[in-house]
């Protein structure tokens, strides 16, 4: 498996497996309507405008041409990890833990020693991983995703008490 920075070449496939895992990890937590229906031109219009750059950078996970996982930075002050998803049939390999020390690792090359991520509250699993990777869950809030309302928890690396 290959671990390497996106290209803008590489969107479509981003958005692609963004949409499959969504579909496949948000059930129950979003409305079926959503995930049924407008989802799929949300996250593909998402990534048609974006382009990388200095502030906003990915790494993609490739195994034989195809996508396998993608972890997305924008850069600030903290830094946002905006997504983390690896393919529904690669995970539980390790892959999502690679992403995302590669990920910090670059951030912090970069500048970035603080970062922060938000996370459904209904999703636990993903929870649990970000905390095993040395997260602090800082905060449970109201948020929205695609107009869709939400609670989601905001869990931070570095900073002034882990940095």
């Amino acid at each position: 498996m290959l671990i390497r920075p996106a290209i803008d070449a590489d969107r479509a496939a981003i958005a692609a497996l963004h949409i499959r895992s969504w579909s496949c990890s948000y059930r129950g937590m979003l409305p079926d309507a959503y995930l049924d229906g407008p989802m799929a031109a949300d996250l593909h219009a998402k990534w048609t405008k974006r382009r990388f750059s200095t502030a906003l950078w990915a790494w993609v996970a490739e195994d034989n041409g195809s996508l396998r996982g993608f972890v997305c930075i924008e850069g600030g002050r903290p830094a946002l990890i905006d997504n983390v998803h690896v393919d529904p049939d690669h995970r539980s390999k390790g892959l999502g833990l690679r992403l995302m020390n590669t990920a910090i690792e670059d951030a912090c090359a970069r500048g970035h020693g603080h970062l922060y991520l938000a996370v459904l509250s209904a999703n636990t699993r993903a929870k649990a991983f970000y905390t095993r990777m040395g997260g602090r869950v800082i905060a449970e809030q109201e948020d929205e995703v695609f107009g869709q309302p939400v609670r989601s928890f905001r869990i931070e690396w570095g900073g002034p008490s882990n940095a």
